[in-house]
């Protein structure tokens, strides 16, 4: 399958924040379509006249920053994102160096030398190294590992079943792979479509901030990437895996505009695409920024259900990828300068 092997492409590339070249540069080679680029790096693809739709997904994952190393050769690092730090320790990582790529594994005390309270607690990162193999600090750095290089997981992706499937990065990859498609798919539109794959989520969205100034978008979608719920003992409405996307009618930083959102329902209705409302208020995508673009833009995130999130084996479903997209593809067919006006004005 297509979606597949475009996850399989995404999910071995490795990009942080304020370094996404990698992604960046997968994405020129992929899309056959004019781009320009803000100051951090974010790419925005162009295409169409009419009123200004903005469509934007995120190009960062969770990793790290190597800060120094020890006598003995251990790396240190800083974390940059979210970690879920009971899933952290003895997992794979790659550092990207200027020589190229370095295996290591997060290592921690030994469970013999630790305290009985200490294997109840959880264990802190900033405690933890990485094992490169270097038996000294002179050793890392001929290596070509130098302070600030980038550490991301390493995880290789495979299938599950139910068109299930787990690898490093899905969260966000799996929005930047629908985008793909979405755009070598689309000939003609009523509007001027923007797709942007921003900078930076990990720090203050700084991306969506600029792209959206840069656009100036009538309408904005954040495509996103949210929890999956369907655990035993944990309420699963609006969030499961294999269920479609999923409509945030709130979370901590928008809430959908009301025509906006009545729109996207209609528009699911008719196309009979099954969405899961939802809300969430521990968490903000980029909508929130993306509505505050200059005068202000109309705003909803759609978002991707994603099973053990901010981890080096998230899991997604193919089936939502798809729905996902043949929803975005509605959406954006069946805008036009009428129905921005009345979205917007009426």
């Amino acid at each position: 399958m297509k979606t597949y092997s475009l996850l399989t492409e995404l999910s071995q590339l490795d990009a942080i924040a304020s370094n996404e070249r990698e992604v960046s540069n997968y994405l020129v080679s992929k899309i056959n379509k004019p781009h320009i680029k803000d100051g951090l790096g974010s790419i925005i693809f162009k295409e169409g006249v009419g009123p200004k739709l903005l469509l934007t997904t995120n190009m960062d994952e969770p990793g790290l920053i190597v800060t120094g190393f020890t006598k003995d050769g251990f790396i240190k690092f800083q974390p940059v994102g979210i970690h879920f730090s009971q899933s952290f320790l003895h997992q794979m990582f790659t550092i990207t160096t200027k020589n190229g790529k370095i295996h290591a594994v997060s290592t921690y005390k030994p469970y013999s030398y630790l305290q009985p309270e200490e294997r109840k607690s959880e264990f802190p990162l900033k405690d933890m190294l990485l094992d490169a193999g270097f038996k000294s600090d002179i050793d890392a750095q001929k290596a070509g590992i130098e302070i600030g290089d980038m550490i991301t997981y390493q995880h290789k992706i495979n299938r599950l079943g139910n068109d299930l499937v787990i690898g490093k990065g899905l969260s966000n990859r799996s929005a930047i792979s629908l985008l793909i498609e979405l755009l070598n798919e689309l000939n003609t539109s009523d509007v001027e479509l923007n797709v942007a794959f921003t900078t930076q989520k990990s720090m203050s969205m700084k991306g969506a901030k600029t792209v959206s100034y840069m656009v100036e978008p009538d309408i904005s979608i954040a495509v996103y990437a949210y929890d999956a719920m369907d655990l035993p003992g944990l309420d699963s409405r609006g969030r499961k895996l294999g269920s479609g996307p999923m409509v945030a009618i709130y979370d901590q930083g928008l809430i959908a505009h009301p025509k906006l959102l009545r729109f996207v329902r209609e528009v699911a209705q008719k196309e009979k695409i099954s969405i899961q409302e939802m809300y969430l208020e521990t968490e903000a995508s980029e909508g929130g920024y993306l509505s505050l673009s200059k005068t202000g833009s109309a705003c909803i995130s759609i978002g991707i259900p994603v099973r053990n999130r901010y981890s080096s084996q998230e899991i997604v479903s193919l089936e939502d990828i798809l729905e996902t997209k043949r929803l975005l593809k509605s959406l954006i067919l069946a805008l036009n300068s009428n129905t921005v006006d009345k979205i917007l004005f009426e």
